[in-house]
Order: structure tokens, then C-alpha cells, then sequence
């Protein structure tokens, strides 16, 4: 299992520069990450954009189903 982790996370890895280097680059502030983060996603990344949050991540939404990697723009208070 900690294989499948390990390329989910150099999958989010690999995909964050097209974030962090695009043309919202210069709107994103780095966000804290909170404690249901942590529980729900094996590795993540946030950040505010006027007033949203832009989440990206690795999940596992089962124990026999493949490790994804994320990317979502929400309201506050919405996930």
C-alpha cells in the first residue's frame, strides 16, 4: 500500500507546478491545513483564491479502490 501512496503523492507532485506556476499563481495564498485535511486526504495542498479555497490532493476513498489525486475550488464552509 505505501508503494500506491508513494505514486499518488509524486502524481500530485508532478501536477502542482501547473498550478502554482500558472496565470492564478499570483491570486493564490498558501492555506492551513486543518485537522479533517489530514484525516481525509494522504497528502495536500491549499490555498485561498478571493475568498474560496483551491484544494489539491491525494485520496483513497476505499481500502480496495486506487489512491486519486484531486484538485477542487470551493466556497467556505461547502466541503
Amino acid at each position: 500500500m505505501e508503494a500506491v501512496y508513494e505514486q499518488g503523492e509524486q502524481a500530485l507532485a508532478d501536477f502542482l507546478p501547473e498550478i502554482e506556476e500558472s496565470t492564478l499563481a499570483g491570486h493564490l495564498a498558501e492555506a492551513e491545513q486543518t485537522a479533517e485535511d489530514r484525516d481525509e486526504f494522504i497528502k495536500v495542498k491549499k490555498w485561498t483564491l478571493d475568498g474560496r479555497i483551491l484544494t489539491a490532493g491525494v485520496i483513497q476513498q476505499g481500502a480496495d479502490l486506487p489512491v486519486m489525486v484531486v484538485v477542487a475550488l470551493e466556497e467556505p464552509g461547502t466541503a
